[in-house]
């Protein structure tokens, strides 16, 4: 039994495809000399190998130690080659057999065969969710909260399907200028997929601070640009928020946002002017229409059954509304419809 990485290049193919020759060898290259520097640091609990833009990590045992090391491997080989290349990794952590085989049929060839579950487990849940991250078996989830690692690593099981993620853009890292700037580079180059969303829902996740996530949000916009100048971009960027395979919680999170920045918008004033409140369209809504019930008002002005009584028992404590001109049919518990003056309406609700 061993604990087995799957780490993938996100975005690889389409990357080539814009590179020179020359160029497309320095970013493989670039790829496989941060993780080659990182592995100098480690124990030997912890064996890999590259595979073309894939990295195959394995433990030897199933130890508490031998999985800390490789989830903390994970995170600095996917940080680094961030930071250092712009390098975004999708992968997967599974837990089971696994084996490296060499191929002794063709001794002239260098080649290994790689077999057992754990691996394909690894292998197939790396896509297993659309976002930025690795993604974990529930075995691993659970060994790993067990361990009581100070790492990023949360259920998003829904009622059909059980996603564990370990996310290695944590708030802080996220949060800082020169990667902020990188990863909405990176996110305006891929049109603005799912996955940028999801990792900035896992980032700010456990973040409380409305004035924190708000101010991320700030900078995030203005990484992206001027919005007289960059003003489509922007327009992607929110409308794609919105997409079916962007988390709810990050569209909620966003939406709090916008709210937030039109209440302290400089020229609010002017708008909330113009626009009535509801007391004064339920004033007027009354006027219009003496004999309405509270059902009616309430679909006819799109508010609240329970705001719409609050607003019409302020109107009659004002006296804003003349009593003997405008009644209101109120359904009461028994459902037996009854016809009040409003000042009897107040009574009996």
């Amino acid at each position: 039994m061993k604990y087995v990485a799957f780490l993938d290049v996100l975005g690889f193919k389409d990357k080539l495809k814009k590179l020179s020759q020359n160029d497309a060898k320095n970013y493989i290259g670039d790829f496989s000399s941060t993780i080659y520097s990182l592995f100098q640091n480690i124990n030997n609990k912890i064996n890999g190998y590259i595979v073309s833009d894939s990295v195959i990590l394995y433990s030897n045992d199933v130890a508490s130690e031998s999985l800390k090391g490789l989830v903390t491997l994970v995170i600095d080989i996917c940080k680094e080659e961030f930071t250092q290349n712009g390098i975004l990794i999708r992968g997967a952590i599974s837990k089971g057999e696994f084996d490296k085989m060499p191929a002794i049929e063709l001794p002239k060839l260098q080649k290994q065969l790689i077999v057992g579950q754990a691996y394909v487990d690894a292998y197939l849940l790396e896509d297993s969710m659309k976002s930025i991250g690795i993604s974990l078996s529930k075995e691993v989830y659970q060994d790993i909260v067990g361990l009581n690692l100070d790492v990023n690593c949360y259920d998003e099981s829904s009622k059909n399907e059980e996603k564990y993620v370990l996310s290695y853009f944590d708030f802080e890292f996220i949060n800082k200028s020169e990667n902020l700037l990188k990863f909405v580079d990176l996110a305006i180059g891929s049109n603005w997929r799912p996955h940028y969303y999801n990792a900035l829902y896992l980032a700010i996740k456990d973040t409380k601070n409305n004035n924190q996530i708000y101010h991320l949000f700030d900078q995030l916009i203005a990484c992206i640009g001027n919005p007289s100048e960059c003003w489509m971009e922007i327009d992607k960027f929110i409308k794609n928020t919105f997409n079916d395979d962007v988390i709810s919680y990050y569209q909620t999170r966003f939406l709090g946002y916008i709210r937030e920045r039109m209440q302290t918008s400089e020229n609010k004033t002017l708008y909330i002017e113009k626009r009535p409140s509801n007391r004064d369209k339920i004033l007027q809504y009354l006027r219009n229409n003496p004999y309405s019930s509270i059902n009616s008002i309430s679909d006819a002005l799109n508010i609240s059954v329970k705001v719409t009584q609050n607003y019409i028992k302020k109107l009659i404590d004002e006296k804003q509304v003349l009593v003997n001109e405008v009644r209101v049919i109120y359904n009461d518990t028994q459902r037996k419809t009854k016809t009040y003056s409003l000042a009897e309406f107040d009574n009996n609700l």
